[in-house]
């Protein structure tokens, strides 16, 4: 094609939705939902007939009741921000005499902080040294019970090897003899062997000629000949074969019947489903006009508030220009007067000592305003201080008092493991030499008990 030449588009095919084929299970569940939900219906009616009553009074009173509660929630809601601002002023209130009341408790804490400070440090400095004295006795006392205790486990040690090796020989000599008595066993059970072997018989060949028809002849009730046993297979085929096919006459006719009731189940729920479909619509039309008729009333409500607030706005427009007017007369007034003051210059003199007073005494109140600021910053920031100090000497005391058990506990576990190694020790050496002597005892046992059980079937030979 030439090029800039522009070909339009094709279409996109129209194609028909796709068959969706419910199964049985889908079926039986929509159908299962059905049936309960007729049963509702059922039992609503069934309850109206009874009560006799029209629900269309009810409605009315629930809306005009949910009218007023929104009513009531908008009239709390204005209620709690002037109680939310009357809370703010006293919490503020509060917070003032709480700094300070917090103020003069930081004056007093920080002199008994400064007088406990004192009296700890001396009750800290003899405490550590008894403790420097009390370490350096344990230590050497440590050292000479470890020395002690070395010197016994390394003669007990001693002692114990050389038992150990006497039983190690004695056990070796058994060991030996009863090796060279399992040899000799082994020798006399070969010869036997051997002379069975020679001895054995030769076994002939027995062919017989096999009868179909005959059976084994041992006398037993549930003797068959193979003819016989084949005949009755074909009888027990037969009879199967027939049970298989009435089985699968009954199958196809409970799979018709079970067609035919899900045909009549799927028929019910289409037209069960267009009645919903219609019934939807309808509650659909209707939730329409009531938002329509909510959004109508809203729309007017707004409108009423429109107007409200506009009347509010023009009294506040028309008090604002009064209040203007008032000023602008002021201003003529005072721009008269300081003409009338600017022809006496006495009156302009004392017009001066005025705004002098004035000036000052404003310069006044603002210094004493930012010497009392400056005195409660102060204030709050030396609280913080002598709050951190008193916090900080705490952890110091804790840890010290931590330190100090710590060492003893030190001190007590060195012991204790100094007593529990020697003993362990010791122990651990008893304990394997026992476990090997017994293990030894029973190694000799069980070779005396095998070649006394290989002996008993010699001798029988």
């Amino acid at each position: 094609p030439p090029v800039g030449e522009v070909h339009p588009l094709k279409p996109v095919p129209k194609c028909d939705p796709p068959e969706v084929r419910p199964t049985n299970a889908t079926i039986l569940r929509e159908d299962m939902l059905w049936r309960k939900q007729q049963e509702t219906e059922v039992r609503e009616l069934a309850a109206q007939e009874m009560a006799l009553r029209d629900s269309s009074d009810f409605q009315q009173w629930q809306l005009s009741m949910q009218a007023a509660d929104d009513q009531q929630r908008r009239q709390d809601v204005a209620r709690r921000k002037v109680e939310m601002m009357l809370a703010d002023e006293n919490a503020k209130e509060a917070k003032r005499k709480q700094l300070e009341a917090t103020a003069e408790q930081v004056k007093e804490y920080r002199d008994g902080l400064n007088q406990e400070r004192a009296q700890r440090d001396q009750e800290e400095q003899t405490r550590q040294e008894e403790l420097k004295e009390l370490v350096t006795h344990q230590q050497l006392q440590l050292k000479d019970g470890i020395r002690m205790a070395s010197k016994e486990v390394k003669a007990a040690r001693a002692k114990q090897a050389a038992l150990i090796k006497q039983e190690r020989q004695e056990n070796e000599l058994v060991l030996a003899q009863l090796m060279e008595l399992e040899r000799h066993r082994k020798q006399e059970l070969m010869l036997q062997i051997r002379a069975l072997e020679g001895n054995r018989p030769n076994r002939g060949v027995y062919q017989a000629q096999y009868d179909p028809t005959a059976t084994s002849g041992l006398g037993m009730l549930n003797e068959i000949s193979l003819k016989e046993m084949k005949l009755r297979l074909e009888e027990m085929k037969a009879e199967a074969k027939a049970s298989e096919e009435e089985k699968r006459q009954q199958i196809q006719t409970g799979k018709q019947q079970q067609e035919q009731q899900r045909v009549a189940r799927l028929e019910k729920i289409e037209v069960h489903r267009s009645q919903l479909r219609s019934d939807r619509e309808r509650k659909r039309q209707e939730v329409r006009a009531g938002q329509a008729k909510a959004r109508q009333l809203q729309r007017s409500e707004q409108e009423q508030q429109l107007i409200e607030l506009q009347q509010r706005l023009a009294a506040k427009r028309a008090e604002r220009q009064c209040v203007e007017q008032e000023r602008q007369r002021a201003v003529r007034a005072r721009k008269v007067q300081a003409q009338l003051l600017s022809e006496d210059r006495n009156a302009m003199e004392s017009k001066r000592w005025a705004d002098l007073e004035e000036g000052v005494a404003n310069g006044a109140k603002r210094q004493q305003q930012a010497s009392l600021q400056e005195a409660a910053l102060t204030a709050a920031q030396a609280a913080k201080h002598h709050h951190s100090l008193a916090v900080g000497h705490q952890r110091q005391r804790r840890d010290k008092w931590q330190q100090r058990k710590q060492a003893d506990a030190n001190l007590e576990l060195a012991r204790n493991t100094a007593q529990e190694q020697e003993a362990l020790e010791t122990t651990t050496v008893l304990a394997a030499a026992s476990d090997e002597k017994r293990r030894k005892q029973q190694l000799i046992q069980s070779k005396l008990d095998a070649m006394g059980s290989s002996r008993a079937p010699a001798l029988a030979l």
